[in-house]
C-alpha cells in the first residue's frame, strides 16, 4: 500500500489523515485498525467529545478526515475538500427513519446504565455493535465525554446527504444502522457485502478508494504552486451568497453592526501604522477606521462586497482578497469583524496573519461564538454552515498559529425580530444562508414552532448571539 501511494505523487508517499472515533471507541482498539490498513500515511486520531471540531481546526491541514459511526456525525458539521464517513450517523433514534436501528428509549437506558455499571454498560454495546474491545481498553475513555455522545444520539437528528466529493460506507449486516435504509436515503453511501460496524473492513474500503483517487490525480502540488486550502470547497458558495447580499446587507447588519461596534471599544487610542481589515463586507467595522494616520486597506473576498464598501467609505484602498492569502505586510494591525466564524481553517489563516505582521504587530477581531442562535438550532434540525467554536478553542487555533492573545472576551446579547421570518430574512440578508437544507413545507413548520417557542412579551420573537473578541500578537520564533 505504501508503494502505491508513493507512486501516487504524494510526498514520502505519506497522506495526513484525522480520523474522529466513534461513541465509545478507543484509540487503543482503533489506532492499529487504521495503521494496518494505511501504513505509510500520518495519523491523528480524536475521539468524539464536545471539543473535538475546535481540536481538528487547530490540528492544521489534513488531506482527509474520516469519521465512524458517532465521528461521522461530528464531522457533517465541518467544511472540507476530502471527507470519508464510516457507517455514518445521521440520526441514530430509530423513531427518525435515518438508518438508526436504536430507539431513543434504548439510548436513555444505556445512559442510566453507563452511571450505574459502565463497565457492564460497555460490554452489552460492544457485543451489540460487534466490536471487539477489550476492557482494559476502555480506561482511556472520558465518563463525561460519553454522557454527552449518548444525548447527541439521542437527540441529533441531521438531514441524510453528502456534500459533493464526500464518500461514504456501510456494512451491509450492520446490527446497529439500517443499510439499507441509509442507502435508500443516500445513493451515495457504498453498502460493504458482509461487513458489519466492525471498522476494519470499511477502513480498508476507504484505503483502497484514496489510493485510486491520487493514482488517478497525480500530485497535489505542482513545483512553484500552492497547497488546496481548506477553504476551498465552500469559497465559491460563500462568495456567490455575500456577493448577492451585498446590496443590501447594510439593511439587514443589525447584529453584525452591535459586533462592529463592540470591537470598536478596543481600538488603540494612539493609531500608528499600516492597517489590513480582512472580511470587511460593505464597510460596517471598516468606518470606525476612517482617519487611520497610516492607512487602511479593507479587503473582501466578494468583488461585489468590495464595490459597495468602496461607495461607502471610500477613505479606504478597496482589495478583493480571500482571508488566508493577506496582502503582502509588514501590517501594524490586522482587523476582522463577523468574518471568522466563517473559517474551516482558521490555524491555516492566523498563520497567514502572522507571518505577515509587523514586529510588535497586532490582530485585533471579533466573531460570533459557540452558544449563538440557540433558538434556531433547538428547532431546525439541520447542520449549518457555520462551524461554531468556543473562545477556548479559538484561544488553542490562535496558540497553534504563533499568536498570543492579550486580551479577549465575550458578551451573549439577545436581539429582537417582528417575527421569526424576519429574523430569518435577516441572515439571508448578508448571506448567512449560502444554502437552503430545509423543504418549503419543513420550514413553515420551523418558524412556527419558532414563533411559539421563543416569542417575546411584547411582541416578536428573539435571537440570541455570543459576541467574541480578541487582541493578538504574534510570537517571535527566532
Amino acid at each position: 500500500m505504501s508503494q502505491e501511494l508513493a507512486k501516487a505523487g504524494v510526498p514520502g508517499g505519506s497522506v495526513r489523515i484525522g480520523w474522529v472515533l466513534g461513541w465509545a471507541v478507543p484509540k487503543a482498539w482503533f489506532e492499529p485498525l487504521a495503521r494496518a490498513a494505511l501504513p505509510n500515511a500520518e495519523h491523528v486520531f480524536f475521539p468524539a467529545t464536545p471539543a473535538t471540531l475546535g481540536q481538528i481546526a487547530a490540528a492544521g491541514h489534513f488531506d482527509w478526515l474520516v469519521g465512524y459511526s458517532f465521528g461521522a456525525q461530528l464531522l457533517l458539521a465541518i467544511r472540507h475538500a476530502r471527507v470519508a464517513l464510516l457507517a455514518p450517523v445521521f440520526a441514530f433514534a430509530r423513531e427518525e427513519n435515518s438508518g438508526g436501528r436504536m430507539a431513543r428509549a434504548q439510548v436513555k437506558y444505556l445512559a442510566r446504565w453507563l452511571r450505574r455499571d459502565p463497565k457492564a454498560a460497555l460490554a452489552d454495546f460492544y457485543a451489540r455493535a460487534g466490536l471487539d474491545v477489550a476492557p482494559e481498553q476502555t480506561a482511556e475513555l472520558d465518563p463525561a465525554a460519553l454522557a454527552w455522545g449518548l444525548e447527541q444520539l439521542e437527540t441529533v437528528a441531521l438531514p441524510p446527504m453528502l456534500p459533493a466529493g464526500w464518500c461514504a460506507w456501510c456494512g451491509a449486516d450492520d446490527p446497529v444502522l439500517d443499510a439499507a435504509q441509509l442507502h435508500a436515503l443516500v445513493p451515495a453511501i457504498t453498502l460493504v457485502p458482509g461487513a458489519t460496524h466492525h471498522p476494519a473492513e470499511l477502513i480498508r474500503q476507504f484505503a483502497r478508494q484514496i489510493t485510486a483517487r491520487e493514482e488517478r490525480a497525480g500530485p497535489t502540488t505542482l513545483p512553484g504552486q500552492k497547497s488546496v486550502s481548506a477553504l476551498e470547497p465552500t469559497r465559491s458558495t460563500l462568495t456567490a451568497s455575500f456577493s448577492k447580499a451585498a446590496p443590501a446587507y447594510q439593511r439587514h447588519a443589525q447584529v453584525q453592526s452591535a459586533l462592529a461596534g463592540w470591537l470598536a471599544e478596543w481600538l488603540p487610542r494612539e493609531r500608528a501604522g499600516r492597517a489590513l481589515e480582512v472580511g470587511a463586507g460593505p464597510g460596517v467595522f471598516t468606518r470606525q477606521l476612517t482617519g487611520w494616520p497610516g492607512g487602511v486597506t479593507a479587503t473582501d473576498i466578494s468583488p461585489e462586497m468590495c464595490a459597495a464598501g468602496r461607495a461607502a467609505v471610500p477613505q479606504a484602498d478597496w482589495r478583493v482578497m480571500a482571508a488566508a492569502e493577506p496582502l503582502p505586510g509588514p501590517w501594524g494591525w490586522i482587523f476582522s469583524s463577523a468574518m471568522l466564524q466563517w473559517a474551516t481553517g482558521p490555524q491555516e489563516i492566523f498563520s497567514a496573519w502572522r507571518r505577515q505582521l509587523a514586529p510588535g504587530g497586532r490582530v485585533l477581531a471579533a466573531l460570533f461564538a459557540s452558544g449563538s442562535l440557540p433558538e434556531w438550532r433547538a428547532i431546525a434540525d439541520e447542520a449549518g454552515p457555520v462551524t461554531w467554536r468556543t473562545p477556548e478553542e479559538w484561544r488553542a487555533v490562535l496558540a497553534g498559529a504563533g499568536l498570543r492573545v492579550m486580551r479577549d472576551a465575550t458578551v451573549t446579547r439577545e436581539f429582537a425580530h417582528g417575527t421569526a421570518r424576519e429574523f430569518l430574512r435577516s441572515l439571508h440578508g448578508v448571506g448567512a444562508a449560502p444554502a437552503r437544507q430545509l423543504t418549503v413545507g419543513a420550514l413553515r413548520s420551523r418558524l412556527a414552532e419558532y414563533e411559539r417557542a421563543f416569542h417575546l412579551p411584547n411582541g416578536g420573537v428573539r435571537a440570541t448571539w455570543v459576541f467574541y473578541r480578541f487582541e493578538a500578537e504574534g510570537v517571535d520564533f527566532s
